[in-house]
C-alpha cells in the first residue's frame, strides 16, 4: 500500500494540496507512487531487485486512461503501463473487502479506542460520477446590474462568513464591510495582490483567493482558489488567525461542490477545515456554525463517524446553541412581564419583536390605527 502523495509526510498539512477532483489530477500523483512502489519491490521485504506487478487494475475507466496517458508522458514502456479495467460487482466487492482490512488496521493503530468501531470504511472514489456544480454558486453577473458592484458584494459576503459569532462580539456592519472592500479593490491592483500572495503574504493570498472567486481575474478558478488558501494553511509565516480564516473559507468550497448529492469525502474535508478553524482561532466563524447546523449535525444522525470526530466544531456548536437557548429564555421572561410592549396593539396586526423599539415599524405598516385607549407608548401616530 502506498500513501498519496507518497513523498509528503502524512502528518504534514501539505497533504492538503492533494485533493483531486478528476482522474487526470489524480493520475499525476498515482503514477509517481506506482513507480516508487515498483522500485521498492512493492514494499516487499527480503526482495532486493525491483519486481513488476503481474498487472495493474482499476474499476474506474477514466482513471485507467489518465494513468496510461501519464505513464506515456513519463516515458514508461507501453507494455508496462497497460491498465486493466476490472468490471463486475464481484471484483469490486473483493477489492473493497481487501481495503477494509487495511482500513481496520489503520484505525486501530490510530489509538481511537472504542471510537474505532464506528469509523466507516471509505468507499472508492468514482471520478466518473463527479458532477462538480457551477462555482461559485451565488455569483450572478446578470445583465443590467453593475458587474463591479455584483463582484464587490460577492467578495463581501464571502468575507462576512468569517464574522465571529458569540454574545461577546458585536456583528460586523455589512455596509461598513462593503465600503472597506470597495476601497481595497480600487486602491490595490490585482497584479500587486498576486505578487504579494506569491511572496508569502497570507492576507494578500486570502485577498487574491477572494478576488479569484469573484471573477476579478477572469473566469472564477476553483482549483487556484483552493491552492492559494491551502498555501496560507501550510505557510510557516502565516498567523494562526490567518490560517483559521483560510480554513473557514474552504468549508464552503467542499460543501457546495455538488448541487444534488453530498459526497462523504467532501463532507469530511469540510469538517476538517471547520475543526481546524475553531482550533486555531479559538472562536467560531459564521461559516463554521452554519456548516455545523446545516450539514454536520443532520448527517451525523446517519454517519456516526462524523459525530465522534471534529471535537472543536461540536464544542463550538454546542456552546453557541446554549447561548441562543439562554438568550431566548431571558427574552421570554422579559416579554412575559410586559407582553403588550412586544406585540402591536392594532387589530389583526401581526408585527412582533424581541425589543420594544423595533415596533416603530408599525407606523408604516398599520398606520397607527390602534384604539386610542390601547395605543402603546412606542406609537407616535395620532
Amino acid at each position: 500500500m502506498e500513501r498519496l502523495p507518497h513523498d509528503v509526510d502524512p502528518t504534514s498539512h501539505k497533504t492538503l494540496f492533494y485533493f483531486p477532483e478528476s482522474a487526470t489530477a489524480a493520475a499525476r500523483v498515482i503514477c509517481k507512487a506506482l513507480i516508487h512502489s515498483f522500485l521498492s519491490s512493492c514494499n516487499t521485504k527480503g526482495v532486493s531487485d525491483p519486481q513488476v506487478p503481474f498487472k495493474l487494475t482499476t474499476g474506474e475507466r477514466s482513471l485507467a486512461l489518465a494513468v496510461e496517458k501519464e505513464f506515456k508522458c513519463m516515458g514508461v514502456r507501453n507494455e508496462l503501463y497497460r491498465i486493466e479495467i476490472a468490471f463486475g460487482d464481484r471484483t469490486r466487492v473483493a477489492v473493497q473487502a481487501a481495503f477494509a482490512k487495511i482500513w481496520k488496521d489503520l484505525v486501530q493503530a490510530s489509538g481511537l479506542g472504542p471510537v474505532a468501531a464506528v469509523m466507516k470504511t471509505p468507499e472508492p472514489i468514482q471520478f466518473s460520477n463527479f458532477r462538480i456544480a457551477e462555482w461559485p454558486r451565488d455569483l450572478n453577473l446578470d445583465e443590467g446590474v453593475s458587474t463591479d458592484l455584483t463582484r464587490a458584494l460577492f467578495y463581501t459576503r464571502q468575507l462576512a462568513t468569517l464574522d465571529v459569532v458569540d454574545n461577546n462580539t458585536p456583528p460586523v456592519d455589512f455596509k461598513e464591510l462593503l465600503a472597506g472592500v470597495v476601497d481595497l479593490l480600487s486602491r490595490k491592483p490585482l497584479a500587486v495582490v498576486r505578487a504579494e500572495a506569491d511572496a508569502g503574504n497570507a492576507m494578500s493570498a486570502i485577498d487574491y483567493a477572494l478576488r479569484l472567486s469573484a471573477g476579478y481575474a477572469g473566469q472564477p478558478d476553483r482549483e487556484l482558489y483552493r491552492r492559494y488558501l491551502v498555501g496560507v494553511i501550510t505557510s510557516d509565516t502565516a498567523s494562526d488567525l490567518d490560517k483559521a480564516r483560510a480554513h473557514g473559507l474552504l468549508i464552503d468550497w467542499y460543501n457546495t461542490a455538488f448541487s444534488r448529492k453530498l459526497h462523504l469525502r467532501y463532507v469530511h474535508a469540510a469538517a476538517h477545515h471547520a475543526n481546524e478553524s475553531v482550533r486555531l482561532a479559538g472562536k467560531s466563524f459564521c461559516a463554521v456554525l452554519w456548516f455545523a447546523s446545516r450539514t454536520l449535525e443532520p448527517l451525523s444522525e446517519y454517519q456516526l463517524d462524523l459525530y465522534v470526530q471534529y471535537a472543536a466544531v461540536w464544542d463550538a456548536y454546542k456552546k453557541r446553541k446554549e447561548e441562543i437557548d439562554r438568550d431566548t429564555s431571558q427574552a421570554e421572561k422579559k416579554r412575559a412581564k410586559k407582553s403588550n410592549r412586544y406585540v402591536c396593539a392594532a387589530v389583526e396586526c401581526l408585527i412582533q419583536a424581541d425589543k420594544g423599539k423595533f415596533l416603530s415599524q408599525c407606523r408604516t405598516i398599520c398606520a397607527g390605527q390602534c384604539d386610542l385607549d390601547k395605543k402603546p407608548s412606542y406609537c407616535s401616530k395620532e
